[in-house]
């Protein structure tokens, strides 16, 4: 009797022991679309990965490639938030006593009022026109998109992925 709880007790205890570990990573991701409400005959490739988007071309089934238009790179993004009208002159929604219950004393507290952050990767994105709109309504299934990432001066990583489905006429 005392075997079989000893057993169970061990088996519980491995079993939590699996799985854990810190959060991952943020992964790379890539995305191609026609958006909504833009030039209807363009694909937006959207790109988020360690290494920046260096060339992006369109290539038809027959192995003819478009490049892209431009390509705009930032890299390590970063954005703000917080309360930004406490301490701002120009802005005058709070001020006086009307203030004094809503703004901590201690400098701690004021830190979280205003906040920074920074996304680690590299933010890409490129503008493919279509060479022929209605060739590629006809067999979008068979073209691709071909994307080449690296820093200057380095060597290229290529990388393909399928073309995006048209947008409905």
């Amino acid at each position: 009797m005392r075997r079989s709880y000893a057993t169970v007790l061990i088996v519980l205890l491995l079993a939590g022991c699996g799985g854990g570990g810190p959060e991952p990573l943020p992964t790379a991701s890539v995305r191609a679309v026609f958006r909504p409400g833009d030039v209807r005959d363009v694909i937006t490739v959207s790109a988020v990965d360690r290494l920046a988007l260096r060339s992006a071309e369109l290539v038809a089934p027959n192995g003819a490639a478009t490049p892209s238009d431009d390509i705009n790179v930032e890299r390590t993004p970063g954005f703000t938030g917080g309360q930004f009208a406490l301490n701002d002159a120009w802005r005058t929604g709070l001020a006086g006593n009307v203030a004094a219950p809503v703004i901590p004393q201690d400098a701690q507290a004021n830190a979280a009022l205003r906040s920074q952050g920074q996304l680690l990767m590299i933010v890409s994105s490129a503008s493919l026109a279509l060479p022929d709109p209605p060739a590629y309504r006809r067999d979008w299934r068979g073209y691709r998109l071909r994307r080449g990432f690296g820093e200057p001066g380095g060597e290229i990583k290529i990388r393909e992925m399928p073309a995006p489905a048209p947008p409905p006429p």
